[in-house]
């Protein structure tokens, strides 16, 4: 089963970009790189507006009544994102990773029927664009990677290429409340690039201060601009380019 993938629109850059950004970035695709150029997205608040993991929290809560999601937002305040971040994987264990997908569809399409999730028309252009002139598109996200991987699909980046939280497996198939790999959370995201990827990126795109490593890794950084004040410093530091959320400029 495969999302029917929206075709990118007109223009290499079409949408809300500024122009500063735009002109970057088109002269980026037409630099010359030495071998492969490698280009990695965070997922939540950078590709999409929302975020799958809390939705997916949500929506669990919605068949059971439970209050996951208050409780992982109590346990960001009390215990810290990184474990609030895994917690918020393992939620979704006890099911094969042929159920979870299923389960991540409905999720995936009640999110964005609802308006909690929502897609950002100009990223999804800017992956078309960077895969038509060459470059390796993945995703990194301290999401659950399954989640992930069906979200992404709608913009054209295929399962392998996306990393998160991923589960360990039982005997018995079913996925365990346990993060086998790296916890791709902050250096974790790093590493993950390193064990999977096996190089650095020449682009990479955050929007949140847990993305800073990542960026710090990269050639190139562009910031969506959600407001976090250690990321626009950041960005003034490393001559970073900055993007303002596109859904705050109408």
């Amino acid at each position: 089963m495969t999302w029917p993938v929206p075709p990118p629109r007109e223009g290499l850059f079409s949408g809300r970009w500024t122009p500063a950004v735009r002109e970057a970035l088109a002269a980026l695709l037409d630099r010359s790189h030495d071998g492969r150029p490698l280009a990695v997205f965070d997922w939540d608040g950078t590709c999409i507006s929302g975020d799958v993991g809390e939705s997916a929290l949500a929506w669990l809560d919605r068949g059971d009544g439970a209050d996951r999601l208050g409780t992982y937002e109590r346990m960001v305040a009390s215990h810290g994102k990184v474990v609030a971040y895994a917690w918020c994987a393992e939620a979704l264990a006890g099911r094969t990773q042929v159920e979870l997908r299923a389960v991540a569809w409905r999720i995936i399409a009640e999110g964005l029927a609802a308006g909690t999730i929502v897609e950002r028309d100009e990223i999804r252009d800017l992956i078309w664009a960077l895969q038509r002139h060459g470059w390796e598109v993945w995703v990194v996200s301290a999401s659950q990677e399954t989640l992930v991987e069906v979200a992404a699909q709608r913009y054209g980046i295929p399962a392998e290429r996306v990393i998160g939280m991923a589960l360990a497996v039982g005997p018995d198939g079913k996925l365990l409340p346990e993060v086998a790999g790296p916890v791709t959370f902050r250096h974790g995201k790093v590493e993950a690039i390193d064990r999977r990827i096996g190089r650095r990126p020449t682009l990479a795109l955050g929007d949140a201060e847990t993305d800073a490593e990542m960026l710090l890794a990269a050639r190139h950084a562009l910031v969506i601009d959600r407001g976090d004040k250690t990321l626009r410093e950041l960005a003034k530091d490393g001559d970073w380019w900055m993007q303002p959320a596109f859904e705050t400029l109408g």
